[in-house]
């Protein structure tokens, strides 16, 4: 990555680059209604339901709804996003509800959808879809698992609870709960082999402290299961010798949620898993693992496709690939308010080979890794609200190559607003090289960023790129001749001269270089920030 480090042209000293509105030509989408698809209601009890649907563009979601076309009740905002799963509660048992998408896009246009309805189940009826999904044909039951347990036992009281999770977890059906009470086991295989429901998944959760898994312990959920929760205070240690995966997510899981897990000292993957649908990782720490500390792998790329995948409030450090690896064919993710240290090799969040489209990365703190943000092959991009300081190579790095492997890998309609950047070697680069699609590296929105180091461009085909209200320009900075088609504009009151004349305050520039001095007040000093306690990760003020 040396002859990377060393191409390009400096943008400024104190450039931040930034997007116009969707409503501006050089925008990577006009201002146009929001579409609606997939829109699903799944898990339909007795008083709750979950509504989920997509949108075409980055769009706030919320529903609206009640026993007629009146609706009467809100639920809250939820950020921009592609994708969006509401859960309503507090509903009445065997009604028929309406209810209708209200979404606003990063424009502040606002679209809704036509009216919608939905049945609740009787409590009764509930019943039956669980009882349907059990072998036994009975209702879940909760289990005790603890360190001087019998696995002979029934396992339905703490003073008749079994003694290995493993045993537990070959034991349990669809709803089904096994609570694992404090203790340290050794060699603990713990193989999930059953699916829950989605009114009634299979959880296992930690009961009265830290459940310690050492000495090549393992957690698996098989290959196709559906509908299994994780959460607590789990902590495996592999003690720096143990191979492989700490927590394996088999192939194409879906409907899986990881929350609490700790998984350090391993030489492997901290958690991992091959392409599937519906995955959360939640409030996760992975600690000085020798691969990447999440890893979602869309193999084999012909086919393959994740979908659904949401990673928040997770802490990652010293891994020594990448921290969060979505690895091609990654649709609809949302990384939010994580807080990553210490990732070499690659970088903190790395989106990669081709085909990776509709991410969400907003509110994370990334801090002395080998780079930040790293995409390639990435189409439908928003980020938003991270802070970056002192990573080594890059803060943001754009990037596409000549390799076959990467065809069609070019970066296309990223917006990148109210970030702070500081501190690498190159706070922000676009580093396109030419491949077989030509499809560089376009349609790019800079927004109220600081970026103190400024903007690197190099290479062929970067264009339409957009830049409004930096926060962080109170001097002079050129425009690099490798961008075709771009756009400036500040609407806060400040001006700009272009070649040493006028004073603008939007202009488009064709592919040329030019000098822009802007007028207005002293940017605001970065502060010296302390990195956050990895129990304690970044959390993300809503703005809605």
């Amino acid at each position: 990555m040396s002859a990377i480090r060393a191409a390009g042209v400096v943008l400024a000293a104190l450039v931040a680059v930034v997007s116009a509105s969707p409503a501006e030509a050089a925008a990577p989408k006009a201002v146009k209604k929001i579409t609606f698809s997939n829109i699903k209601v799944a898990a339909i009890k007795n008083t709750s339901v979950v509504i989920r649907w997509d949108t075409d563009v980055a769009a706030t979601g919320q529903i609206e709804y009640g026993l007629n076309t009146r609706y009467g009740n809100l639920t809250k905002v939820k950020n921009l996003n592609y994708w969006h799963p509401v859960k309503i509660t507090d509903l009445t048992g065997g009604k028929t509800y309406h209810y209708r998408i209200l979404a606003t896009d990063i424009a502040g246009k606002q679209t809704v959808s036509v009216d919608y309805t939905f049945t609740t189940r009787t409590k009764a009826q509930l019943q039956a879809v669980i009882r349907a999904a059990r072998a036994e044909k009975g209702l879940p039951k909760t289990y005790y698992v603890k360190p001087d347990g019998n696995d002979g036992s029934n396992g339905l009281t703490v003073g008749t609870a079994w003694r290995h999770p493993s045993y537990a977890a070959q034991q349990v059906d669809a709803g089904d709960t096994i609570l694992v009470l404090k203790g340290t086991w050794k060699k603990e295989q713990i193989h999930f082999k059953k699916s829950g429901c989605d009114v009634a998944p299979i959880t296992m959760k930690t009961h009265s402290g830290a459940v310690k898994l050492i000495n090549s312990s393992t957690i698996t959920i098989g290959a196709g299961l559906k509908h299994i929760n994780i959460d607590g205070n789990f902590v495996l240690d592999g003690g720096g010798v143990q191979p492989g995966t700490g927590v394996h997510l088999g192939t194409e899981p879906k409907h899986i949620t990881i929350s609490g897990v700790t998984v350090r000292n391993i030489k492997g993957d901290a958690f991992a898993y091959r392409r599937g649908r519906y995955i959360t990782f939640d409030g996760v720490t992975a600690e000085n693992a020798s691969e990447h500390g999440i890893l979602s792998f869309g193999y084999p790329y012909s086919s393959a496709l994740i979908d659904y995948v949401t990673v928040r409030n997770c802490t990652i450090k010293n891994t020594h690939h990448n921290g969060l690896d979505l690895h091609t064919n990654n649709h609809h993710v949302t990384v939010e308010n994580n807080y990553f240290e210490g990732v070499t090799n690659s970088a903190a969040i790395f989106c990669h080979n081709k085909n990776d489209k509709k991410i969400v990365i907003r509110g994370n703190k990334i801090v002395k890794c080998s780079r930040g943000i790293w995409l390639i092959g990435t189409d439908e991009c928003l980020i938003e609200k991270n802070t970056m300081l002192n990573n080594k190579e890059y803060g943001i790095l754009l990037y596409c190559t000549a390799s076959n492997r990467f065809e069609k890998s070019g970066v296309l309609n990223v917006t990148i607003r109210n970030n702070t950047i500081a501190g690498s070697q190159r706070d922000v680069m676009l580093l396109p090289r030419a491949n077989k699609a030509k499809a560089g590296i376009r349609h790019i929105l800079f927004e109220s960023n600081f970026i103190k180091g400024g903007v690197t461009f190099s290479g062929e085909e970067i264009s339409d790129i957009t830049v409004r209200n930096p926060r962080d320009i109170s001097r002079k900075y050129v425009l690099s001749s490798d961008v075709s088609r771009s756009f400036h504009e500040f609407t806060d009151g400040r001006t700009f001269s272009i070649d040493g004349s006028g004073r603008h305050t939007r202009h488009p520039f064709p592919r040329a270089s030019h000098t822009v001095v802007a007028s207005g007040p002293t940017p605001p000093r970065i502060k010296k920030t302390t990195p956050h306690h990895p129990n304690t990760p970044v959390r993300e003020t809503p703005t809605e």
